[in-house]
């Protein structure tokens, strides 16, 4: 399939919890390549922006949330997954610490009742309203994603302590990054080889992987 599944989490906003902070989960992957993506009119900031998400959010509440129950059901920016400028991605940080009438206009406190399914583009600014009822409020948790898509700002891949220790810049580390992420399981691998012996590996990834334990091997 092209599409699967990313997240899989439960969020519970205990009694009392403040409400949070705005955000999108993901930075727009397309933000910067507006030209290849067909909008190479400098003077032209908004089309070509309204691309498919990369993915896309459920949130299903396990009680009500909202309403008439103030355990802060999830706030919303409508319309914030397009950046309205080219090369301004921190356009709607600063219309909502300003609290302009625009950002005032589009924010959106969605009430919902147990099992309703809340669908959002994974870009889009949201937040989790404060709890102030005297019960816990859990909400399921799932994300759904283009197969080809990485979530690099929620899930940091492990890397070697040369690849910490690279030179040339941030650039140069994001180009190694997925190479040094494979070598840092063969580190791993070897380490434990040399610690437990090659027997205590393969019986290790059999059990994981559930795959035949390897015979003989050298």
């Amino acid at each position: 399939p092209n599409v699967v599944v990313d997240t899989l989490s439960t969020v519970i906003s205990l009694p009392g919890c403040p409400v949070g902070h705005w955000h999108g989960d993901v930075e727009d992957p397309f933000f910067y390549y507006a030209g290849l993506m067909g909008n190479n009119n400098d003077d032209d900031t908004s089309s070509g922006r309204h691309l498919p998400p990369p993915g896309v959010i459920t949130v299903i509440p396990l009680l009500e949330v909202g309403g008439q129950i103030p355990n802060g059901p999830t706030e919303f920016l409508m319309g914030s997954h397009i950046p309205p400028t080219r090369d301004d991605s921190d356009w709607w940080t600063r219309q909502q610490t300003a609290q302009t009438p625009l950002v005032q206009s589009l924010e959106l406190i969605l009430p919902a009742t147990p099992g309703t399914v809340i669908l959002f583009d994974i870009r889009l600014r949201h937040r989790g309203g404060a709890n102030r009822s005297d019960a816990p409020r859990p909400i399921l948790y799932l994300g759904y994603t283009m197969r080809w898509f990485r979530d690099a700002a929620n899930f940091v891949d492990p890397h070697t302590v040369g690849w910490a220790e690279l030179e040339g810049g941030e650039a140069r580390k994001a180009l190694f990054g997925r190479l040094d992420t494979q070598e840092y399981t063969k580190v791993l691998e070897r380490e434990l080889v040399e610690v437990y012996g090659a027997d205590y590996l393969d019986t290790i990834k059999a059990r994981v992987g559930g795959g035949k334990r390897v015979e003989g091997r050298r």
